[in-house]
This record gives structure tokens, C-alpha cells and sequence, in this order.
């Protein structure tokens, strides 16, 4: 599961997130900060995917191709 927030505060404006099955379980994060970006991948095997997710959040497939499945779910 990915969430993505988007904002206009200018020390958090946007935050991505990579949860495994639950959101308990954070595979990779990056997040806006006073600072700048801060991104961390506890589970580094998620990398990988986390770079292509967040990085083509603006295509349909999020960048995964069509092996992949992308649902949009809004709350």
C-alpha cells in the first residue's frame, strides 16, 4: 500500500509512504522536513520500488508496468 499526501505548509508538504500488509508495517518513507527531504527504508529490500513509486507518482502505474496492479483508494 503507498500513501501519498500532498500539502502547502512549507516544512511538510508532501510525504510518501510504502506499507507492507498493514500501516504498522512501514517498508519506506520520505517526507518533506524543515530541513529537506528525509527519506528511510527500514526494509531495504523495498528500495528498489519505493524510488519507482515515488518518483512517476503522476502515471497511472505509479512506473511499475503492467505486472503490477494500482487500485486508488480514497478516504
Amino acid at each position: 500500500m503507498v500513501w501519498d499526501r500532498k500539502g502547502s505548509c512549507a516544512d511538510s508538504s508532501c510525504a510518501v509512504t510504502l506499507y507492507g500488509g498493514t500501516v504498522d508495517t512501514v517498508y519506506c518513507d520520505l517526507h518533506d522536513s524543515i530541513a529537506g527531504p528525509v527519506r528511510a527504508c527500514p526494509v531495504a529490500g523495498y528500495l528498489d520500488i519505493f524510488n519507482i513509486i515515488s518518483t512517476h507518482l503522476n502515471q497511472p502505474d505509479l512506473g511499475l508496468g503492467q505486472g503490477h496492479t494500482v487500485q486508488h483508494v480514497l478516504f
